[in-house]
């Protein structure tokens, strides 16, 4: 479902152009659990974190966009999550991945958000604001959102952005 605001959601506006994306990750009690391995930016940006559950993108690019990979252990041992954020002309977009392949980096998968014959660039050109993967035998089920106000945040989430929920 594409969501267009007709002004810019507040967490990523501000007085400087320098935009942020606040990401959470929220992982549930199993005993299987994904660890960041890769961050990633393209056009413009810089990946920060206060832990390993709290990330923040800023942009200073106009379209720009940033990826976090993580790598499962446990029964998912082999298995990588990537986390797509980012804005095209000024509205938030995101996306998320699974897969097997320890080549899929995000290094290697950015690119082809930019690539207008990839399948990767209808999510920059049609934003999405919410993602979700089911669970299989491979991937836990993950579900990805943008928060747009204080009345949508749950108690993992300590500020604006995007909220990952990893069960």
């Amino acid at each position: 479902m594409a969501f267009r605001p007709h002004h810019l959601p507040s967490y990523l506006s501000g007085p400087s152009p320098a935009r942020t994306i606040n990401v959470t990750v929220a992982q549930s009690g199993n005993a299987d659990h994904f660890s960041i391995v890769e961050e990633t930016t393209l056009n413009q940006g810089i990946w920060s974190r206060t832990d390993d559950s709290n990330f923040t993108l800023t942009i200073t690019g106009t379209d720009a966009s940033g990826i976090l990979r993580f790598k499962g252990s446990g029964h998912f041992e082999g298995t990588f999550i990537l986390v797509v954020v980012g804005v095209e002309n000024s509205v938030p977009w995101l996306d998320l991945k699974a897969s097997t392949n320890a080549f899929d980096t995000g290094a290697s998968i950015h690119q082809r958000y930019y690539n207008s014959n990839a399948e990767e660039s209808v999510k920059r050109s049609d934003p999405y604001t919410s993602a979700s993967i089911p669970a299989s035998d491979t991937t836990p089920e993950i579900t990805a959102r943008y928060y747009t106000d204080d009345r949508n945040l749950n108690e993992n989430a300590k500020r604006r952005g995007v909220i990952v929920t990893i069960t």
